[in-house]
């Protein structure tokens, strides 16, 4: 897969493409509130509840600290915009955003689940970001983790635009996701498993293919033919 790769892995694409970039986040938030709500509110009004949870991970203990990874995810995605600084990778991105999401919403209400652990107040200096992850995480929408996801997903089309230390810390990100997801009981085991498994279908059939089959690819390919018959005609008019 070839995607533009500048030098700098963080940078100013320009206000028009910002301005872009900021309808398609726009969209794909609006998507994700109908969805994501949507599903949550269903689930809300029937009393089906299908358990996810191992019996061991109600011992899990809560660390209110992970709520930083946690929410490290919002950031990123209004970064995304300065690091996929081309028109072709944040079509790719988006259309990979959009599908998961839908997915993930089928998925919902298939599964209709809640967390087993013991809902407690955190009493801690993490307490006021602890609670806006929390009410922004709804109450049933479980397997798949969107948190783990999404920070797959996002992961992999940065370390696209990477190079050296910055490629190799992309890996730790959603590892420690994982871990945070877990750690501050907004999701269980099975979440992420699912949200990792749902992140590589959708990278592989959907963020791929795209970037394979895309247009200037194809005109690049096209050109580089060009080119290679141009100098292929020339050494035969030589050799004539």
């Amino acid at each position: 897969m070839h995607v533009f790769k500048p030098t700098k892995f963080f940078g100013n694409p320009g206000w028009p493409f910002i301005f872009n970039v900021m309808l398609i986040e726009l969209g794909i938030g609006i998507l994700f509130s109908i969805v994501y709500g949507g599903a949550d509110y269903i689930t809300s009004h029937h009393s089906l509840r299908i358990p996810v949870h191992f019996a061991f991970e109600t011992a899990i203990p809560r660390w209110p600290a992970m709520t930083l990874i946690y929410v490290s995810l919002f950031p990123a995605f209004l970064l995304a915009k300065f690091i996929i600084r081309d028109k072709e990778g944040i079509k790719a991105l988006a259309w990979t955003l959009v599908l998961a999401t839908i997915v993930a919403g089928i998925f919902f209400l298939i599964l209709p689940a809640e967390t087993a652990y013991t809902l407690t107040t955190v009493r801690s200096i993490w307490e006021p970001l602890y609670n806006v992850a929390d009410s922004v995480n709804l109450t049933y929408n479980l397997v798949p983790s969107l948190h783990v996801t999404y920070t797959c997903i996002l992961s992999a089309a940065f370390k696209q635009y990477a190079h050296g230390w910055l490629f190799k810390l992309l890996w730790l990100w959603p590892i420690t996701m994982v871990f945070a997801t877990v750690l501050t009981h907004q999701h269980h085991i099975l979440d992420v498993i699912s949200g990792i498994a749902l992140a590589a279908v959708m990278h592989r059939s959907v963020m791929v293919s795209y970037l394979v089959r895309r247009p200037t690819l194809l005109i690049c390919k096209l050109l580089r033919l060009e080119e290679q018959s141009k100098v292929f005609t020339h050494k035969i008019m030589r050799a004539w």
